[in-house]
């Protein structure tokens, strides 16, 4: 089995358990608003399930393996993780901005222009649309 089918059958399974599990179980229904909160996270999910498939049906034909690539994934994933365990400790905006700082740097972002946008304008303009526009809440 190539590497690609197998990955794109956990990818698979993985969007299966979104959707049917972790979503419905995690998604706190309200009274109010346009969009339900479980709207856009099952987009996701379809999204996942729809490009796993694909990769199953239709593999690339080699796959060689970049390391540095590698690594660069295994930070962000455990970057992310960290982020939101300090985000419930400390609040988004002032976790957010350092995230944000993190990802533009692992990307290879160093136009300042670019990083005062995505650290110092972003995040809170982030917090305005969707706490005081949305009325959702952030952790």
């Amino acid at each position: 089995m190539k590497v690609d089918r197998f990955i794109g059958i956990i990818l698979f399974l993985f969007a299966n358990i979104l959707y049917f599990y972790i979503i419905p179980t995690q998604t706190e229904y309200i009274g109010y608003g346009v969009i339900e909160p479980n709207s856009l996270p099952n987009i996701m999910a379809y999204i996942i399930a729809i490009m796993a498939c694909l990769l199953v049906l239709k593999p690339t034909a080699d796959l060689q393996v970049n390391f540095r690539l590698l690594l660069n994934v295994i930070i962000f994933v455990f970057g992310v993780g960290l982020t939101a365990y300090l985000m419930s400790l400390f609040g988004f905006l002032y976790v957010a901005p350092l995230m944000a700082l993190a990802i533009m740097w692992i990307v290879g972002e160093r136009r300042k222009l670019w990083l005062t946008f995505g650290v110092v304008i972003l995040p809170p303009a982030i917090w305005a649309i969707v706490t005081q526009l949305l009325d959702r809440q952030l952790m």
